[in-house]
């Protein structure tokens, strides 16, 4: 640290990562820190002001420039540059950072941990949270969404670099792609950005095959069945279960009851909360949802809880302007009884003469020339249209995961649902762009009648191996969460009697010295009395 040589990417890096992975940073240490700080300017402006309080209101901006001034160094050419893990992490924390800038944040429970054990515990968690701050939320947005995109698919590129640092790198090449595709998410769920990534990355095979299949599914239900501004947080959270990450919401004094669910975990972070009670809320009590008796009232949970049991399903429609292509819960069909208005679920695979009925009267566009009526109905063919590919979607990736034969099957398959893709892409636009592609509209609506033969029995058959699958899990899964509330209970009683055993080898200690301490009192008075 006294070298006047300037510092490189890598030991400015794990320099940022420590400081963020502490609280209460030894001023001493910190002093011989800064006094022999040779790096880069916007490392340094960063990491001078960290450590003080109270912190410069615009320290995530330069937390912005010191990532962008790494990311943009020719790292091939650097002796010691960042690892893929500490870019991750750093990048990981910004965007904890800007998202907390909002007033409110939607994690993960690594995410939220780590942000957490940096904060300070006589700090007011509000205190640093300015969401009037003035600070340029798009180019840092950018700057992230441009990292994450870059890595995912740039495979060659991160490959090489990994490399540098760890020879097995195709185990730690998935945990990357997981970690970027949950950055991603985080991005999305936060800031509405990056839907268009989402959905495209969801086609890349080489992405997918990286990803947990219970999670790649998820997301592709969430994704595809996004119907509405508002999303489905329901799916969010299960998506982050499914790789062992629960969802975390925090308010720092904006209403967040709507991004509220049953199995997510809620902080009120205006209440007088201390970390020990979050920590502990984090890691033994999964599914709570906390605030100081000062904090958001008990209106606001009941009206959560409310939400969270009556919320429609991103695929829940108006039924007077929807089909019924697909139910509240995909794969099952929700079968009319025409005489008493009633409603039962069926494990019947769903009736697609309706999605097949559109695509016949898109067909017959071009001919009849009834263009106005395409731009009035596209909305709610749309709506149908992605019904449809979700449920799709979700029943294929069951079968394609338990399937060794995927030849002309999955070609076929796949085949439709990029075409129903397109298709809705291309009803997408104002009444006079719509006029401009009828022909593309029609040529689409042709291409997939003429599968219908072909693939019907075959999303029939998957639907319902789905719905059977779907059944399986469901149990499977309360057995997983009530082996993990065991092993998390073993845990902490291992580490009470791990602290409960230090603390004896430190009282054994203290009793040690005492005993030396007499021991020396004793020779020194028998000395002076000779």
């Amino acid at each position: 640290m006294s070298s006047k040589k300037k510092m490189s990417y890598g030991q400015v890096g794990r320099i940022a990562m420590i400081i963020l992975g502490t609280s209460n940073f030894n001023n001493e240490l910190y002093a011989k820190l800064v006094n022999n700080l040779h790096c880069s300017s916007p490392w340094k402006v960063f990491i001078k002001n960290i450590c003080q309080e109270p912190k410069e209101e615009s320290l995530p901006w330069w937390f912005h420039k010191a990532l962008d001034d790494t990311y943009h160094a020719n790292w091939e050419g650097e002796r010691d540059y960042l690892s893929p893990d500490c870019l991750l992490y750093l990048v990981e924390r910004l965007l904890m950072w800007v998202s907390c800038l909002q007033g409110y944040v939607i994690t993960t429970k690594s995410c939220f941990t780590e942000w957490l054990i940096h904060q300070r515990e006589d700090t007011k968690f509000t205190s640093s949270i300015r969401p009037d701050v003035p600070i340029c939320f798009e180019v840092i947005l950018q700057f992230l969404i441009d990292v994450v995109r870059d890595l995912l698919y740039d495979k060659n590129t991160v490959v090489e670099w990994i490399q540098k640092s760890i020879k097995d790198w195709e185990k730690y090449y998935s945990l990357l792609i997981l970690r970027l595709v949950v950055i991603l998410c985080l991005l999305y769920f936060n800031f509405g950005v990056c839907f268009s990534i989402l959905l495209e990355l969801i086609w890349r095979d080489y992405i997918t095959e990286q990803l947990p299949k219970e999670f790649c599914e998820v997301l592709r239900r969430l994704i595809f069945g996004q119907n509405s501004p508002s999303i489905n947080v329901n799916l969010i959270e299960e998506a982050f279960k499914k790789i062992g990450n629960p969802l975390v919401v925090a308010s720092f004094g904006i209403d967040c009851s709507r991004f509220i669910c049953s199995d997510g975990i809620f902080f009120d972070m205006k209440g007088n909360l201390c970390i020990d009670e979050m920590l502990r809320t984090l890691f033994l009590k999964p599914h709570i949802h906390v605030q100081s008796s000062r904090g958001q009232s008990e209106a606001m949970v009941a009206e959560a809880k409310s939400y969270c049991s009556a919320a429609p399903s991103a695929y829940d429609s108006n039924e007077a302007n929807c089909s019924k292509l697909v139910p509240h819960t995909p794969g099952l069909v929700t079968d009319k009884v025409q005489n008493t208005g009633n409603s039962k679920q069926s494990s019947l695979p769903m009736d697609f003469d309706l999605f097949w009925e559109i695509i016949e009267g898109l067909q017959l566009l071009e001919k009849e020339g009834d263009q106005s009526s395409l731009s009035s109905e596209a909305s709610t063919i749309k709506l149908d249209l992605e019904k449809a590919i979700g449920t799709w979607t979700a029943a294929w990736s069951t079968y394609y995961s338990n399937c060794d034969d995927r030849g002309a099957l999955s070609a076929e398959v796949l085949h439709m649902l990029d075409e129903t893709v397109q298709l809705y892409a291309v009803l997408d636009g104002s009444e006079q762009e719509l006029r401009n592609k009828i022909s593309i509209v029609a040529e689409l609506s042709r291409r997939l009648q003429s599968r219908r033969q072909t693939v019907e029995p075959i999303l029939t058959r998957l639907v319902l191996e789905h719905n059977s699958k779907l059944a399986r899990m469901q149990i499977l899964n309360q057995l997983f969460l009530e082996h993990q509330t065991r092993l998390a209970w073993k845990a902490k009683l291992n580490q009470l009697v791990f602290e409960h055993h230090r603390n004896l080898a430190k009282n054994a200690m203290l009793n040690q010295l005492v005993l030396e301490h007499h021991t020396k009192l004793a020779r020194n008075l028998a000395t002076g009395h000779c």
